[in-house]
């Protein structure tokens, strides 16, 4: 529960941290360049190996942009962009922009970059920007919780599927015999699941049972001997039935 509390604070933290977030001019291609290129201009610059540069346009004007670029006497292609890349975004908030091409990591060395379109081009310094978002707290907030988040959702699901298990395997003390208290074997068979035959209960053996049945072994008898019975109106045996 603590580790499902602890991530619900981070995703707080995260939806705080980006309503206050306050650099948008970082990401803002126009104001956080190494060079605009204008149409019909041509831009020299010297990279190394670490360097990772991109070039951008405006959205809406990538159509149209169309540029040249030559290493070391010979024309240099750069690294395509793919749908993962970041596109950038006015300060304001009105206009974005889309890479074009990716110079380095692993360049070093002069490329001369020629815009022979109609729309401007935009030199960005990806590390530069990153460094900067980096000083900012609201960004380090945003990575921690986005980080920890997962994190902590996972561990608390986890811990609620283990103790959902717990509870299950956890073992139940019954009442024993209609109320009674249970005995040492009893708790014994129940905790360890252990199914035990139930053997039917003997009652106590009827004291008058072996007489009854001598009496109507001897009745059985007479009657079979063919003893004479006075079954006669005239009788009087009749008379002393209750008198003992």
């Amino acid at each position: 529960m603590f580790a499902l509390i602890a991530s619900a604070m981070c995703v707080i933290s995260f939806i705080f941290a980006y309503s206050t977030f306050g650099g948008y001019e970082d990401l803002d291609p126009e104001q956080n360049n190494i060079a605009i290129i204008s149409a019909g201009e041509t831009y020299t610059g010297t990279f190394d190996d670490t360097t990772q540069v991109w070039l951008y346009s405006a959205m809406d004007e990538s159509s149209e942009a169309n540029f040249t670029m030559m290493a070391n006497g010979s024309e240099y292609e750069g690294k395509e962009p793919n749908f993962w890349d970041t596109t950038l975004i006015s300060e304001d908030g009105e206009r974005f922009f889309t890479p074009l091409t990716k110079i380095g990591p692993g360049f070093d060395g002069d490329i001369e970059i020629e815009n022979i379109g109609r729309t401007t081009l935009y030199l960005v310094d990806m590390v530069q920007m990153g460094e900067s978002l980096w000083d900012q707290t609201s960004v380090q907030i945003m990575a921690a919780s986005c980080c920890l988040a997962p994190f902590l959702a996972g561990l608390g699901i986890l811990g609620l599927l283990r103790n959902s298990e717990k509870n299950e395997a956890k073992p139940k003390i019954l009442v024993f015999d209609q109320g009674g208290i249970p005995t040492t074997e009893d708790l014994y068979y129940s905790i360890n699941k252990i199914e035990r035959e139930i053997e039917p209960k003997k009652s106590a053996p009827d004291p008058w049972k072996v007489e009854l049945e001598e009496d109507y072994a001897n009745d059985i008898a007479s009657i079979e001997k063919g003893d004479e019975v006075n079954d006669s109106p005239d009788s009087d045996d009749w008379k002393g039935w209750d008198e003992g």
